[in-house]
């Protein structure tokens, strides 16, 4: 099982400067530097232990929850359990430094403070407050820099070579073209008072299936639209101004599927597409296709799967070898309630992250 939040593929500072929203929450710190575990000698300290757990809480504000409220106790001690297992993680991570002969200088971290963090902010005065209010001081926070840095060269050492040829990518691609050719499409929508009542939905397919009829002996698409459509894009001839794959489209399933049907430019739905949203006809307007289009993103998406994997592998081994001391105790009622938390506590770290 893993336990420990993995930062990978990228330096994730931005995770600094993303919880800005964690200037309101209220809970305090320590800003102890007393370990709360200790990893092949290496010391978690507990003020990085409390700004991980206050990250993991603010993303319970962030849908509105309070962390104070009884109710969700358990899921607050799941999140706190998480947040330790991500300083255990730090830690294990600073522990290699000297075995995988890594070396971040004080050099490196003003430089990624100055490159990557402070044009983000109108000045160092705007940054320090921000410190002020995330509740840490710059020192810990040039720590926190370093810990990812480490954990960047880590990724990197142990990722070098990793990658997927042309031919295999072209393989993933074969295997579901939809997934990467991108469309932009059309629509006139009727959208029924209840779509669950079968005469108004029948009323509304029949409308639009006299829209067909008049398509089809020679009608203009756009004008149709803004003398029939029912939604927003009607202003606009029915432009619906968004280029998707099977795997980013933002629209119900029913209408996606439809989408992926047309095949070529100018073509429309023959027949009324019903979905939650009402009935449509669907004009396909552009259609980007083929390999040689999605070539380097799709060697770069599987090459970063492939080096994730690697990578998620050599930490479980360095976790499951390392001699860790834990200093604090969560009350979770079961391995698979542990589990669960430790998840959802990454899912508030990426949350925090974004």
């Amino acid at each position: 099982m893993t336990i420990v939040k993995r930062e990978t593929t990228v330096l994730l500072l931005v995770v600094i400067l993303a919880v800005t929203c964690l200037s309101a929450c209220s809970a305090s710190y320590d800003n102890s530097n007393e370990p709360v575990a200790i990893v092949n000698g290496e010391e978690a300290p507990q003020w990085e232990y409390d700004f991980n757990v206050k990250q993991n809480l603010a993303y319970l504000q962030n849908y509105g929850i309070d962390p104070a409220d009884p109710s969700v106790a358990d899921i607050v001690e799941k999140f706190k359990s998480d947040a330790y297992n991500r300083s255990i993680y730090n830690a294990l991570s600073r522990s290699l430094v000297e075995k995988l002969q890594i070396e971040v200088s004080d050099e490196k971290v003003e430089q990624t403070l100055n490159e990557k963090i402070l044009p983000n902010y109108e000045g160092e005065k705007e940054l320090k407050a921000e410190l002020i209010n995330l509740g840490i001081n710059e020192e810990q926070f040039k720590q926190i820099i370093r810990t990812q840095l480490i954990q960047q060269e880590i990724y990197n050492l142990v990722t070098k070579g990793i990658g997927i040829s042309e031919a295999e990518a072209k393989t993933v691609y074969n295997q579901n073209p939809n997934d990467y050719d991108l469309r932009k499409v059309s629509h006139i929508i009727i959208i029924p008072e209840d779509m669950s009542d079968d005469k108004l939905v029948a009323e509304a397919k029949a409308k639009v299936a006299g829209l067909i009829d008049q398509l089809n002996a020679g009608a203009d698409f756009a004008k149709l639209a803004k003398e029939y459509s029912q939604d927003g894009s009607a202003a606009a001839g029915g432009v619906m101004d968004y280029e998707f794959s099977a795997k980013t489209s933002p629209y119900v399933p029913e209408f996606t599927q439809a989408c992926l049907e047309l095949t070529e430019v100018g073509r429309y739905s023959k027949q009324p597409v019903i979905s939650s949203m009402g009935v449509h006809i669907i004009k396909l307007d552009s259609y980007k296709k083929g390999f040689e289009n999605f070539k380097e993103e799709i060697i770069n998406e599987q090459s970063g799967t492939a080096k994730n994997q690697v990578y998620n592998d050599y930490m479980d081994e360095a976790l499951s070898a390392a001699d860790v001391e834990k200093l604090l105790t969560f009350d979770l009622t079961t391995e698979n309630e542990a589990e669960n938390g430790t998840e959802a506590g990454e899912e508030a770290g990426e949350e925090a992250a974004e």
